[in-house]
């Protein structure tokens, strides 16, 4: 045998033997007992959870503080339905079923009889890293697996639309005088709603609260308007409004209630006459209940050029920032956005980094409030409320921030300067640079202000309250107590220095996606597909005798090759990839049935073995490569122009065919320069030649 071929076949064998254990990865490090991973638990209630957001909030934070108490870690708490609670824990692979038994036990402890029977939990532990066969030291054999990432369709993940707000004007109604007369109306229309008047013509919503009874309206009403909680009334306010504000006629509108007695409509109108014309509309149909109803202003809003597309790029770049693989980020139509997340499991979680238009506030707090400031003892975070200094009644956060001097907003901030850090005990924080502008505004800000409380918001929701301490600053603010823990600070820096969204964004549809095959199906489909490469193998073995064998070897070591260049990218592989796959599988038998029709040929003509084999190959270049070629330049195209699952077709598409043409020429060809020097191998009866 020549040096060269030796050399050859060595080569082919070790890119063989590299490519398997790439894919499968049985023989690896093991990781590290200190190292955690993740585990998800999700629990169904027989009761359906409170409406109300402060409720929620409350509720998590108990669960948070119970189960960290027990010395769980990494605890995140989310609300995947109003009947579901999931809790992810971060564990070591050999105690995750005692830390979610303990994550159990804790969880019923906090729920007690609230909401009814706890059922679950229904486990997910595809997070854990698997358990080795065998190891010797640090290094571990594992069971032969595909450790190939795969896409949204085929191991699930996340699937939300978002819908920028086009509405370019915005009215803001006073609908009572002061808060007690608001409350009043409201009762007053949870009443009649309740006992079915014709005033509301729809029923009334479920109660917004987890104590919420359905008492009579004779015993509510004895309670007086007091006593109704400040948040539940603002909810029930919100569900009057949807039924009364369609009644305007307008089409395209949404609105924000700040507190009990002020509400704010955005609608399309366009121009001083047509927003004036829109707010006697709303007048007319809120005074029938709220007969003190008057407007307070009205101003027009600019829309930013390209405003879908400049929101489609910044939600990329979140998502980028969440190191999501193979992430669909498309417009749908003019007013929508298609995310699909691939592997991220929490639809929560997704909407609080995408959905949000991370709109950073800094804004004085009315000295007419008192800040009290909670901090839980187990986490760290501390929890803002105000209090009206002269009822010492609580206010809601939505009143203290529009009442608020807007200091600072997000256009202040320098570009990717949010940084984490850690104060002198150890919590989290977040480091802000601001711009010469915002610096300067800060600083005079300051120095009228020194001794004061600052509110700082995100999309007007209170993260913190400080007291500020000094009249200079320098262009630095930090945000400090509002973090549970170090991954809530890490994902505000990601949103604040992936920019704001231009436009508000609503989540008009958030699912959990399960695989589109199925575990089922997918395990059908591999079968099927080794079914069709067991015929094609047949019929190459079938027709071309001992080359048809040669190039079955060939085919098996062209789909590690290509599995593993597809792990060593890091690409994730998604059925439009499959695909692409299957089809560049045939384009290398396509290859090889041009070669070996034309080494026959070159058989029949009377030459020799191994000219025969120079002679087809040569002849069979040429055509090969023009369809290739041209296959090639197809899937440029797809690349270019297409987005999401056609890229990764047109990935897989191309990889499978620079590799097929290793498989089908330099391969092929050195296996059949072996066999012609072996004492057998002229026989022409083993090329399918009589």
């Amino acid at each position: 045998m020549p040096t060269r071929l030796r050399y050859e076949l060595v080569a082919i064998l070790v890119i063989a033997v590299a490519a398997f254990l790439e894919v499968f990865q049985p023989i690896r490090l093991i990781r590290a007992k200190e190292q955690l991973a993740h585990v998800y638990a999700t629990y169904t209630l027989e009761k359906p959870l409170s409406h109300t957001r402060r409720a929620r909030e409350a509720l998590r934070r108990e669960i948070v503080s119970k189960l960290s108490a027990q010395e769980l870690f990494g605890v995140q708490v989310s609300f995947p339905t109003q009947q579901e609670i999931r809790i992810r824990l971060e564990v070591m692979p050999e105690e995750a079923q005692r830390d979610v038994e303990a994550a159990t036990q804790a969880l019923k402890e906090v729920l007690k009889d609230r909401f009814g029977e706890v059922r679950g939990p229904v486990v997910d532990t595809s997070g854990l890293p698997d358990r080795p066969i065998f190891q010797v030291g640090s290094v571990g054999l594992f069971p032969l697996r595909f450790h190939v990432r795969r896409g949204l369709d085929l191991q699930g993940g996340t699937h939300l639309v978002l819908q920028i707000r086009r509405q370019t004007a915005r009215l803001e109604f006073e609908l009572a005088p002061d808060d007690e007369k608001a409350l009043q109306r409201i009762q007053t229309l949870s009443l009649e709603a309740r006992a079915g008047s014709p005033a509301s013509q729809e029923p009334s919503p479920p109660p917004a609260s987890d104590e919420a009874s359905a008492s009579d309206p004779q015993e509510q009403s004895t309670e007086g308007a007091k006593e109704i909680q400040l948040e539940e009334a603002q909810l029930k306010l919100e569900d009057a409004l949807r039924i009364l504000l369609p009644r305007s006629g307008l089409k395209d509108y949404y609105f924000e209630a700040v507190g009990v007695r002020v509400v704010v409509v955005y609608t399309m109108a366009r121009g001083e006459q047509e927003r004036e014309q829109e707010a006697q509309r709303i007048l007319a149909a809120l005074s029938p209940h709220f007969p003190q109803a008057r407007l307070l202003k009205h101003e027009g809003m600019s829309l930013p050029e390209n405003a879908l597309i400049q929101a489609m790029e910044t939600v990329r770049r979140r998502v980028d920032r969440l190191g999501v693989a193979e992430a669909l980020v498309q417009t749908q139509g003019m007013e929508r956005i298609v995310v699909q997340l691939p592997g991220i499991k929490d639809p929560e979680e997704a909407v609080r980094m995408l959905g949000t238009t991370a709109q950073l506030e800094l804004r004085k707090v009315p000295e007419k409030y008192e800040v009290q400031v909670e901090k839980d003892p187990s986490t760290g975070k501390e929890t803002v409320r105000f209090l009206e200094k002269q009822t010492n009644r609580e206010v809601p956060v939505e009143i203290v921030y529009y009442e608020g001097e807007a200091v600072i907003t997000g256009r202040h901030l320098k570009p990717g300067s949010a940084q984490v850090g850690y104060d002198q005990f150890g919590a989290p924080e977040v480091y802000l640079e601001l711009t010469p502008e915002g610096a300067r505004l800060f600083d005079q800000f300051a120095a009228r202000n020194y001794g004061k409380h600052l509110g700082i918001y995100l999309d007007r929701q209170i993260i913190s309250a400080p007291v500020i301490q000094a009249r200079h600053f320098g262009g630095r603010v930090r945000i400090t107590g509002g973090f549970e823990n170090v991954k809530e600070a890490r994902d505000l820096q990601a949103l604040l220095n992936a920019g704001a969204l231009p436009v508000p964004v609503d989540v008009v549809e958030q699912r959990s996606v399960s695989p589109t095959l199925g575990s089922d199906s997918v395990r059908q489909s591999f079968l099927a597909g080794l079914g069709g490469f067991a015929l094609v193998a047949s019929y190459m073995l079938f027709f071309y005798r001992v080359p048809g064998l040669l190039a079955d070897v060939a085919l098996v070591l062209y789909a590690i090759v290509v599995m593993a260049l597809l792990v060593g990218f890091n690409a994730t592989l998604t059925l439009p990839g499959i695909a692409g796959f299957i089809l560049s599988i045939g384009m290398a038998v396509d290859a090889n049935v041009i070669i070996f029709e034309r080494l026959k040929e070159e058989l029949r003509s009377g030459k020799i073995l191994r000219s025969a084999i120079e002679a087809g190959f040569a002849r069979a270049w040429t055509a090969i490569v023009d369809g290739n070629v041209t296959t090639l330049l197809i899937a440029a195209v797809l690349y270019i122009m297409g987005t999401g699952p056609i890229k990764g077709f047109a990935i897989t598409l191309s990889l499978g065919i620079l590799v097929s043409l290793f498989s089908a020429v330099f391969v092929t060809k050195r296996f059949l320069q072996v066999v012609s020097l072996l004492p057998w191998g002229a026989k022409l009866a083993l090329y399918g030649i009589r």
